[in-house]
């Protein structure tokens, strides 16, 4: 699961279709973005703050990996991020849910 999120994740930052910051909020805001990824180490208050908007404006949030995994792709410090492409989150939503499965099924 992780190459494949990860390889989705890396075609969206070069097709500049990430959202982040203070603008992914303005994004949800205006549903501009498809899918929103959080940090799963986050501070509460961002966590809080980011899903009520998601989840107001019906936006998917996952909260995958950590401040440190987003760190290593981004090469900047991030908690959360949104992807504007709608072919693209839909692949990553896949690709979350693929790799959930399999986990299951290891378990």
């Amino acid at each position: 699961m992780t190459n494949k999120v990860i390889n989705t994740i890396h075609f969206a930052i070069k097709s500049n279709n990430i959202v982040y910051g203070e603008q992914l909020i303005n994004s949800i805001r205006l549903k501009k973005v498809y899918v929103v990824l959080l940090a799963s180490d986050a501070s509460n208050q961002t966590i809080k703050k980011i899903k009520d908007k998601s989840i107001f404006y019906n936006i998917p949030v996952y909260e995958i990996f950590d401040k440190e995994t987003f760190f290593d792709i981004f090469h900047k410090p991030l908690v959360a991020f949104g992807i504007k492409d709608l072919n693209l989150s839909i692949k990553l939503i896949k690709n979350l849910q693929e790799g959930s499965e399999s986990h299951e099924e290891k378990n």
